[in-house]
């Protein structure tokens, strides 16, 4: 394999100096680097495009067009973000970029005494930020002079935080004096046009983190003589601006933010996309095509069209994932005796490509069918509404901006995936000797799974142990059960820890800041059963404030006066499956789990 095909190949951006414009992304880049050479300034563009786009790659062949004019200076995020506070990573980043200039415009000793003064008043202006209890200037470095004695000023106590605010006017100020001093030394007499810093990779940060490095862009250096250029992922903002503002959030602050931070975005132009020669290209680079016949590539790309869509970071891993394992499916002793038998193995291949595409793209339909690998599964999972009865499908739809088109989607796939294991007698229906192929590679496929059961949370484990319970069964009191769980926080691995008990019967330890609060089951007595620590009374009177009257009283049963030989710990027992019963809305049921949940944290014993 040649060099440039490797490169293409490895989870990297395109480097415009080894590889050819697959994408067909240069004539956006040669526009960008046009209008950033002649756009006034102060000018923040935003290339906008989901996670593995290509954003870097197009911002790669921009500054290679634009070094013919300007020097670009160019900072990562995610490689600060290793080593700098989340607190301060926004201020890391900006005396970052101080250096960066320092370096790239090779500095006079006066002009760089200047930057390392600015430099230094940044962290002054750090200091007086206090976080968890911890003053920042203690983890900063150890330098404590400045020429103008700021620093020892503010040990000394004599700069009030209220100062803070003309500190930064300070520094905004004298950051665009140097900026203006640095372009007026162009060299052989002639002004420099501007200084262009071009920011990536802020969607690998924290959401909230990725609104506060831009905040801080804004805050600091948006200066005449800069333009900056950021790759960034709306949907990132938006969630940013959730976790920061939290219930008082609305979604058009997040829009009005993105737009008073950047003033010109350039979304991804997908639809521009030569994916037909990329995902061509890719499949020989791999070696994947067994002959030059357009219906194996055809195939292989509608299957990525139906699954990771047209984002070529995706597309590269479903495409690696695919070649690693089928390396290995070749070199196995049963694909070694079945060498004569070309159209079959090439058969395997197809279906074993599907697999990896489904594993990939959604992760829980994969988890779900390898565990019930039937035709009447794929039957089952091109409707609609079968999906949505799922726990998989249901965490599948949550983690999803359009849940609509991933359903399209995932009846798209098994569609192509039902043709093409119909392919003997071509009659729409699968029987048995045609499904076979599947089990042939389902073994290879789970090779790539990353959702192993040791890396399900306790929530997805005992859900499974639900579903595994009821299934084949349309049960609507378990379906109301699992829906009200699930809407409720005890689903959430961040506020309640299920740890498995015993890997015989299906019961789990409830833990929430580190002590039990619950047992977790599911027998035949309790198919779905929280036994609380809670007394009997405190638990009803929770369900009193929900629901304005007493809980049916097969619903919550008293263990104490019970007597009951219920496995697990706890005074109550919470039959889920039983509420599940009652014309009840899922959401009062799960507002009732979650004042339980609260009540449970809390310790509360009384009546």
């Amino acid at each position: 394999m040649s060099d440039s095909l490797s490169v293409r190949l490895t989870d990297t951006a395109l480097d415009p100096k080894v590889e050819s414009d697959i994408l067909g992304l240069g004539l956006f880049a040669t526009a960008l680097a046009e209008y950033i050479d002649n756009c006034p300034t102060p000018m923040t563009i935003g290339v906008q495009g989901d996670w593995g786009s290509g954003k870097t790659s197009l911002m790669n062949m921009m500054k290679t067009e634009l070094k013919k004019t300007i020097v670009p200076i160019d900072i990562n995020t995610w490689q600060y973000s290793q080593f700098s506070s989340r607190d301060l990573l926004g201020l890391a980043l900006i005396d970052a970029l101080l250096s960066e200039i320092r370096d790239v415009f090779k500095m006079d000793e006066p002009r760089s005494k200047k930057l390392s003064d600015l430099s230094r008043r940044l962290r002054d202006v750090a200091r007086t930020v206090t976080v968890a209890g911890v003053r920042v200037g203690a983890i900063l470095d150890n330098d404590e002079s400045s020429s103008d004695g700021t620093t020892d000023r503010l040990h000394a106590g004599a700069i009030d935080p209220f100062q803070v605010p003309r500190l930064l006017r300070d520094f905004k100020r004298d950051f665009a004096e140097m900026v203006d001093n640095i372009l007026s030394k162009g060299g052989s007499g002639t002004r420099r046009k501007k200084i262009v810093l071009c920011i990536d990779d802020l969607d690998r940060l924290e959401p909230q983190v990725s609104v506060e490095v831009l905040e801080a862009i804004k805050n600091f250096l948006d200066v005449p003589g800069c333009v900056f250029v950021l790759a960034v992922d709306f949907e990132i903002i938006r969630q940013g601006m959730k976790s920061k503002f939290g219930s008082a959030y609305k979604e058009r602050e997040g829009r009005s933010f993105f737009d008073k931070i950047i003033q010109v975005p350039l979304r991804m132009p997908y639809e521009s996309y030569r994916t037909t020669e990329f995902v061509k290209s890719l499949l020989e680079s791999a070696n994947f095509l067994n002959s030059a016949r357009d219906l194996d590539w055809r195939y292989f790309s509608e299957m990525l069209r139906q699954t990771v869509g047209i984002n070529p970071r995706a597309i590269k891993r479903v495409i690696n994932y695919a070649n690693l394992v089928e390396i290995i499916r070749k070199r196995s002793p049963r694909t070694q005796a079945e060498k004569t038998r070309a159209a079959k193995v090439n058969e395997q291949q197809k279906i074993l490509f599907a697999l990896i595409c489904m594993q990939i793209a959604w992760p829980e339909l994969f988890a779900y069918f390898s565990r019930h690998p039937t035709p009447t599964t794929i039957s089952k999972l091109q409707d609609w509404d079968a999906i949505e009865e799922l726990p998989e499908g249901r965490r599948l739809l949550s983690r999803v901006t359009d849940p609509d088109r991933v359903r399209d989607q995932v009846a798209g796939f098994f569609d192509l995936l039902y043709s093409q294991l119909d392919t003997r007698k071509v009659d729409g229906v699968i029987d048995e000797d045609e499904f076979q192929i599947v089990h042939q590679v389902m073994l290879y496929a789970n090779l790539t799974a990353v959702e192993s059961e040791d890396l399900k949370s306790g929530q997805q484990k005992f859900l499974d142990a639900i579903a595994s319970r009821f299934e084949g069964k349309r049960d609507p009191a378990a379906e109301l059960a699992v829906k009200s769980w699930e809407g409720s926080s005890w689903n959430d691995p961040s506020a309640v820890e299920l740890r498995r008990r015993t890997p015989t019967v299906v019961t789990f330890s409830a833990i929430a800041q580190r002590k039990q609060i619950a047992t977790l089951m599911s027998t035949n007595a309790y198919p779905f059963g929280l036994r609380s620590m809670l007394a009997h009374e405190v638990v009803e009177r929770e369900w009193r404030d929900v629901f304005g009257e007493p809980a049916p009283s097969d619903t919550l049963i008293d263990l104490v006066k019970e007597q009951q030989g219920v496995i697990g710990i706890g005074d109550t027992m919470i039959d889920i499956y039983r509420i599940g019963r009652y014309d009840i809305e899922d959401s009062k049921v799960a507002k009732f789990l979650d004042r339980v949940l609260v009540a449970s944290i809390q310790g509360s014993d009384s009546v």
